[in-house]
Order: structure tokens, then C-alpha cells, then sequence
């Protein structure tokens, strides 16, 4: 299926997924960038990991995502006695308190999506930190 050294996004943005996947592989070529349309698909591909395969070592959610919301993913993720283990990050269109209280109050780190590469790059180091 994939390799081990994968990231998991959710989320419809093509050029987003784009970006990701072309500064994660200037920063370590070993990463690759898997997508899913959204949360409902995400929750399915996890519970589709076949013995032996790996897990994500890390997990990207959009907060707005059609049928399931990153808030709603995130909920499920965290309540999974294996997902919850899975470092998770939330990508926020704006900071807002709200956002930003329910992300920390299930050991969420977010990141305001990037409107240059500099901050996508500096995005992307944080990403790859958490899983070192």
C-alpha cells in the first residue's frame, strides 16, 4: 500500500495537497503526501490499514470539510484507543480563539495555512519535527 514514512491529509484543496507534497519532498524525500477527499474518507482509510502496514505518522485535517468536519474527525480520531496516538494537526483558514481552545483541548497543534512558501516551508519543518 504506502510506505511507512506517510502523512495523511483530509481535505479538497489540490493545490494545497500540491505544495505539501512538493516542500515535503525538498525537506526529506523519504515523505510522501497521501490524500482523502475528507474526514468520513480518512476514518475509512485507517480502518482499512491491513496487517502489517503502517499508520501515518502523522495526521493533516482542514477544519471545513464536506460530510464529516475536521472538528468531527478530530473528535473521532481522539477517541480511538490507536487513532488518538497518531500526532494530529488542524490546518485553520484564520486563527480564531474558538478554533484554537477545541484544538489544544484534544492535544491538537494547528497551523494557519501558509500564503507564501517561506511559511509552507516553515509549516512543513514543524510537521516533520513532530514525528522526530
Amino acid at each position: 500500500m504506502y510506505h511507512s514514512k506517510y502523512f495523511l491529509y483530509a481535505g479538497t484543496d489540490s493545490n494545497e495537497i500540491d505544495v505539501l507534497d512538493k516542500v515535503l519532498n525538498s525537506i526529506d524525500r523519504g515523505k510522501q503526501i497521501v490524500a482523502v477527499p475528507n474526514g468520513f474518507d480518512l476514518i475509512s482509510f485507517l480502518q482499512h490499514v491491513g496487517k502489517g502496514e503502517s499508520y501515518p505518522q502523522l495526521i493533516i485535517l482542514n477544519l471545513e470539510m464536506e460530510r464529516l468536519s475536521g472538528r468531527a474527525t478530530l473528535e473521532l480520531l481522539k477517541s480511538d484507543d490507536i487513532y488518538c496516538l497518531i500526532p494530529t494537526f488542524m490546518l485553520l483558514t484564520e486563527d480564531s480563539s474558538n478554533d484554537r481552545r477545541f484544538c489544544i483541548s484534544l492535544g491538537t497543534d494547528i497551523i494557519v495555512k501558509p500564503t507564501t512558501r517561506a511559511g509552507w516551508v516553515s509549516a512543513v519543518k514543524q510537521l516533520c519535527a513532530s514525528c522526530e
